[in-house]
């Protein structure tokens, strides 16, 4: 599958970032933690659902 990054966010408060992507064979968003690296940059499950719902409201107010 291949995705298109959508947005960057950064929660400066709790020191984290995140990344939301989109699948483009069937349009699936994906917001997942970010850690970027030098050489290669992985991600993560959020698990915590307010924190969830954080970063998408979040989203949704900058997409607009």
């Amino acid at each position: 599958n291949r995705y298109t990054v959508l947005a960057t966010l950064q929660n400066t408060s709790l020191d984290r970032k995140y990344i939301i992507i989109q699948n483009l064979r069937n349009d699936e968003k994906f917001v997942l933690y970010y850690y970027p690296g030098i050489s290669e940059d992985s991600y993560g499950e959020i698990t915590d659902s307010e924190e969830f719902d954080y970063i998408v409201s979040t989203f949704q107010g900058v997409e607009g």
